[in-house]
């Protein structure tokens, strides 16, 4: 097998697991009737007026439902390539809207400096777009249309 084979195959595996990572997050905080994200926004130390506007009262409803949602919506998008371009910059600004709040103090993360899994995955979000993984299977290929 060529290393561009081998690449390909390591980028779909790459793909599949990462999929299921935020799929699995998504559905847990779905199915979890006590999830909310307050404690964790008004832990924010960087952004703090932003964070604690999240978390205030007005807005808690909409982050949670969004955060549950968009976190599985992620998941699905990239194990089945819908609009990749749309998923990699939406995980992108999300990962780092949770990166922020973990700056605890600047710059400071748990287990790091500067660097958490927050930043790993946005990296990941851009790497699956422009290493063209999409364009070899993604949705259109289930329903037997060309890429």
């Amino acid at each position: 097998m060529s290393t561009e084979g081998k690449l390909h195959k390591a980028m779909m595996v790459l793909r599949i697991l990462f999929a299921w990572f935020f799929i699995y997050a998504g559905l847990t905080k779905i199915f979890n009737p006590h999830y909310s994200a307050v404690s964790f926004l008004l832990g924010s130390k960087v952004f703090t007026p932003l964070y604690h506007w999240f978390a205030s009262s007005t807005m808690i409803g909409f982050i949670n439902f969004t955060s549950e949602w968009l976190i599985l919506a992620l998941g699905v998008f990239v194990l089945f390539g819908f609009l990749p371009k749309w998923t990699a910059w939406v995980g992108f600004v999300l990962m780092f809207l949770f990166y922020f709040p973990k700056l605890n103090p600047f710059p400071f993360v748990q287990n790091g400096f500067l660097v958490n899994d927050d930043i790993f995955y946005a990296v990941v979000f851009l790497v699956l777009l422009y290493s063209g993984t999409y364009q070899r299977w993604n949705w259109k290929h289930l329903i037997g249309k060309k890429a």
